[in-house]
């Protein structure tokens, strides 16, 4: 398969999250539960992410990265099917840590160990397609990358732009990001709030709660794709701006 007709099929594989996302509406769970939503939820969701993501990013990402192969596959092929494999992993273990923390009633208290499911995941594909991940500017792209992942209606297509933009920013024009990146952790941990409020509230109910963990197990598998059509259009962007410099030469 040439890089263009690869390029082709991802761009399809995009579009249709875009129209998936685009089609996106509140759930009859959701609408349901709306009324009964503690008002103080929402923001305890937000500020637990965050915080997840600020202690992740300042001393985690080592530990995580020490738990999965990241050694490369030479070909494309074996990228994504490595990539897709962490997603399923992943998305089972997710599941069970959801369920399990259900049942015991507990909603809040497991979004520490959820959150550094999400960022081993992307990590692990962002290694497969042979990117980094343990640098600010790579730690905005994730970012973003789990905010577009979660976004619904027109949100997601401006979204998709940015992360688009800001890798051609990194890929093309050598942008390095130096300094702490507060308001990316912050945009990420309200998408996430804002995606897992509903069954968050429900796994704060004995029993019931098992339920929460189809909301893990469908966040991680939704962030997990979105990420991998990402980083495979990115790798193939880049080989096909290597070529062209190979043959300027």
């Amino acid at each position: 398969m040439t890089l263009e007709s690869e390029l082709k099929k991802i761009k399809m594989e995009e579009t249709i999250l875009l129209v998936n996302a685009r089609k996106k509406k509140p759930s009859f769970i959701d609408e349901k539960l709306e009324e009964y939503i503690p008002e103080d939820l929402e923001s305890t969701l937000k500020s637990v992410f965050e915080l997840a993501f600020r202690k992740i990013f300042s001393d985690g990402t080592k530990i995580i990265a020490a738990t999965f192969d990241k050694d490369k596959p030479e070909e494309a092929e074996d990228m994504i099917k490595k990539s897709r494999i962490a997603g399923m992993v992943d998305t089972g273990i997710t599941f069970v840590e959801g369920t399990g923390l259900g049942i015991l009633g507990v909603g809040v208290p497991d979004i520490p160990v959820f959150a550094a499911m999400v960022l081993r995941n992307v990590y692990q594909i962002a290694a497969t397609y042979g990117f980094s991940y343990d640098d600010k500017t790579e730690q905005i792209y994730i970012l973003k990358l789990i905010k577009g992942a979660l976004a619904k209606g027109k949100d997601a297509e401006a979204l998709s732009d940015q992360v688009d933009e800001y890798a051609n920013k990194i890929d093309v024009l050598g942008y390095r990001h130096n300094l702490w990146i507060d308001q990316e952790m912050e945009d990420a941990a309200n998408a996430l709030a804002d995606s897992m409020l509903y069954m968050k509230f429900i796994q704060t109910i004995p029993v019931v709660g098992a339920v929460g963990g189809l909301s893990n197990a469908s966040v991680i598998r939704k962030i997990s794709k979105y990420a991998d059509v990402k980083y495979h259009k990115r790798m193939i962007l880049r080989k096909m701006a290597m070529e062209d410099t190979t043959d300027e030469e």
